[in-house]
């Protein structure tokens, strides 16, 4: 069955992995854009999120975070709810006693 923990979990997990991540593939991203326009505007990653930061503020390191957000958070509610789901499997298999204390 689904946990509810387990889904809070993963939303929690997919919430930090794209605000700490997002902005670095931005960056990535106008980085690889710079490098098809003929002239190299960027020359490293810092360089690239300071004047990114500067021109489209602070939002403008999240832009487009809404599809990669979708995709993280049902791939990790999937992976999150199948390793709860296993984990007990083999809990039981091993002849546990489902009141007994699942650790981790």
């Amino acid at each position: 069955y689904i946990q509810p923990s387990s889904l809070l979990s993963s939303a929690i997990a997919t919430m930090t992995a794209v605000a700490v991540s997002f902005p670095v593939d931005v960056a990535k991203t106008c980085m690889i854009n710079d490098g098809n326009a003929g002239q190299q505007r960027y020359t490293s990653m810092v360089q690239c999120m300071s004047a990114t930061f500067r021109e489209r503020g602070f939002l403008g390191m999240y832009k487009g975070v809404g599809p990669s957000f979708a995709r993280q958070l049902v791939c990790n509610a999937v992976t999150f709810q199948a390793y709860e789901s296993l984990k007990i499997a083999f809990w039981r298999e091993e002849g546990h006693e489902e009141s007994s204390t699942l650790v981790a």
